[in-house]
């Protein structure tokens, strides 16, 4: 987590830039694995940001043309 926040403070706008489950790795997988992703997510990220990381991200580049 520390080195996210430094990564975070270092490049602001990179968090603009991720988008959730990118390296999901299939429908077998246990929730469990995937809750600390997201908890990572909701401590790092404003409200808005988190938006952007969990779907807005991938509507934009996915669905939008």
């Amino acid at each position: 987590m520390a080195d996210l926040k430094r990564v975070f403070n270092y490049y602001p706008d990179i968090k603009r830039k991720v988008m959730f489950a990118t390296d999901y790795s299939g429908e077998n997988t246990d929730l469990k694995l995937v809750i600390p992703y997201m908890k990572v997510i909701k401590k790092l990220f404003s409200k808005e940001e988190q938006k952007s990381a969990f779907c807005g991200l991938a509507e934009e580049l996915f669905f939008r043309q």
